[in-house]
């Protein structure tokens, strides 16, 4: 361990297939975690989700991190869909990056904006690892967007997918992105980061008239009280078209 944190910056550049899972065959850094690495990072889920991303897409990976799920929408929406990868942390981004361009993943465009309901500059940071950093603590300040300010202006296609990952920041993202989810058929995944976190998201997903679904292995989280493991809901609207295995596949989906 204490070697390959060493090797870390020369193993930052170097990569390799990644051999199973739903990214079986795209590029990944060795210097990432083995789960990464070889595929297995929660492969039951990954698998049926990358299925229910359609070709077309516009795929808003929001708290892309290094971009496993940036690599698996790149693959789903195909040449004819586009990507937005938003990390706001500069560290992580560069891996991101280095992901996109070592798969010439020409429909992802990496964007270095926090989300919030509110357009301006919030200090980020914190946590006790690279994915773990918070909007409202630490020494940096970011950039802060809502989802409906971006597609108003212009600059970015409205989603017909959004992943969320944002470390407690889900309500005011979702606040921020009512329009675009009233609109169009989307489908949206939540990771909340708390009981009352995960109810109040439920709340406004279904007030903006999404189908709500809750994976078996977020009930369990749920009904044990506070858990370490982040909870999910995935929303959808009700005029976009599911296949049910794969929905059921999604929601069955162990540890």
């Amino acid at each position: 361990m204490r070697l390959r944190t060493f090797l870390r910056p020369i193993l930052k550049h170097v990569f390799a297939p990644i051999p199973a899972g739903p990214n079986q065959g795209l590029i990944c850094s060795k210097a990432c975690g083995a789960p990464y690495r070889k595929g297995t990072y929660e492969a039951a889920r990954w698998e049926p989700l990358a299925g229910l991303v359609e070709p077309g897409d516009v795929f808003w990976d929001v708290g892309a991190h290094y971009g496993y799920v940036t690599l698996l929408a790149h693959r789903a929406v195909g040449p004819a869909g586009q990507v937005y990868a938003f990390e706001p942390s500069r560290k992580n981004r560069s891996f991101l990056k280095g992901h996109v361009r070592a798969n010439r993943a020409a429909n992802v465009e990496v964007l270095p904006w926090a989300f919030s309901d509110t357009v301006g500059k919030s200090r980020f940071g914190g946590g006790t690892g690279s994915g773990t950093r918070q909007l409202g603590t630490g020494r940096t300040y970011v950039q802060t967007h809502t989802v409906d300010a971006l597609v108003a202006s212009g600059r970015c296609k409205p989603p017909t997918w959004l992943k969320l990952d944002v470390e407690g920041a889900e309500v005011a993202v979702l606040r921020g992105a009512e329009r675009a989810l009233r609109s169009q058929p989307a489908a949206t995944l939540v990771a909340t980061h708390s009981p009352t976190l995960h109810a109040d998201c439920l709340n406004l997903l279904e007030g903006f008239g999404l189908r709500c679904h809750v994976p078996e292995r977020s009930q369990i989280a749920l009904a044990g009280g506070v858990s370490r493991m982040e909870t999910e809901i995935l929303a959808i609207s009700p005029t976009r078209a599911v296949p049910e295995a794969l929905l059921t596949a999604f929601l069955q989906a162990g540890l």
